[in-house]
């Protein structure tokens, strides 16, 4: 009985200390990846998430799709609506992001 309860002892021990070391690992990685995403994160000149904000990589498309109604008298009088599309109209967005005023609290 007593060797059986020292090898439960001894196992559950390990495994204890197996998950403690693999959490604190886990812990330690994850503070160098948070810390290595907020230096690429910063909104500062030069860097790549200020050109990727500046003039962002892909183009900006906005679309708009119009209905003529074909018989508005007939809907007056309850009938079913008949409507003709125009469109689509296809705008490229352009954002002018002019001069940001840098302070010195970032």
């Amino acid at each position: 009985m007593g060797r059986c309860c020292f090898y439960t002892a001894g196992t559950l021990s390990l495994l204890l200390l197996v998950t403690s070391v693999t959490l604190l690992v886990a812990r330690v990685f994850q503070k160098a990846v948070d810390q290595s995403i907020e230096k690429k994160i910063v909104l500062r000149n030069g860097t790549e998430a200020f050109d990727s904000w500046e003039k962002p990589p892909l183009p900006v498309y906005t679309q708009f799709y119009f209905f003529n109604v074909t018989n508005p008298e007939e809907i007056l009088r309850g009938e079913t609506p008949r409507v003709e599309e125009v469109g689509p109209y296809t705008y490229r967005d352009k954002v002018l992001l002019c001069c940001p005023c840098w302070n010195a609290v970032a």
